[in-house]
């Protein structure tokens, strides 16, 4: 779509595959990875993962645990890999940001209602309704919706939408 191969990485990854493809214990790599990091953003504890699938596992659970709060909030039709609270779709005429397994969502885990607020992207009115409640842990979106062509935010969404978000930031560990 737009391009997640560039020269150097590729470089890098094919020279990483000659010494294997798995490696099942870090290794003295993961080491100077998670120091340069530390280093980079100040941050001491890193979550690497292989997908971002797993990214958005382990983002949420950590949301959850530290603001004790049960929900998600994504737009309408999103992609955020396989992870099952995405995979919904807004219900016409529900309360604020109400979810439902969206079509082709077979067996998922938890149904989404439970697990899942919806909203249309660059609705911030939608947004902050179903923010309101207090029950949200985490704010899942994409830079630009992807999964129904490339639809955009309008200019200062995100900005806006950090504002909006703000409001979930309600214990001294969220930032």
């Amino acid at each position: 779509m737009a391009g997640h191969a560039p020269a150097p990485l590729t470089r890098a990854i094919v020279a990483q595959l000659e010494n294997g493809a798995t490696t099942m214990l870090p290794s003295e790599a993961a080491i100077d990875a998670a120091e340069e990091l530390a280093r980079r953003f100040g941050l001491p504890l890193w979550q690497l993962c292989l997908t971002a699938t797993d990214a958005n596992r382990f983002v949420l659970r950590i949301a959850r645990a530290v603001t004790k709060r049960p929900k998600v909030l994504v737009h309408n039709w999103c992609y955020h890999g396989t992870v099952d609270e995405t995979f919904a779709i807004s219900v016409a005429g529900g309360s604020a940001g109400t979810a439902q397994a969206r079509p082709g969502n077979t067996g998922p885990q938890v149904d989404p209602s439970v697990t899942t607020r919806v909203v249309e992207i660059n609705d911030l009115v939608a947004t902050e309704a179903a923010l309101a409640a207090g029950d949200v842990a985490a704010i899942l979106i994409e830079p630009a919706l992807t999964n129904i062509g490339i639809v955009l935010p309008d200019p200062g969404y995100h900005a806006a939408l950090r504002t909006s978000g703000n409001k979930i930031r309600r214990t001294p560990h969220c930032r």
